[in-house]
């Protein structure tokens, strides 16, 4: 541990992009790490299908 309390980082990013509740910050961004993780996964199956060779 660094010695901040935990949750120091979601109220910062919260105040800063102005939500009214650490929910709404943890609800918006949870749903751009699932769309970060499918499109890794797309790329993964691409280049499985293509033997290997990077899409271009």
């Amino acid at each position: 541990m660094d010695g901040r309390p935990q949750g120091t980082r979601l109220r910062v990013s919260m105040e800063l992009m102005r939500h009214s509740t650490p929910e709404m910050t943890l609800s918006t961004y949870a749903q751009a790490v699932g769309n970060e993780k499918r499109d890794a996964g797309e790329k993964i199956a691409l280049l499985v299908l293509e033997g290997g060779k990077a899409a271009q």
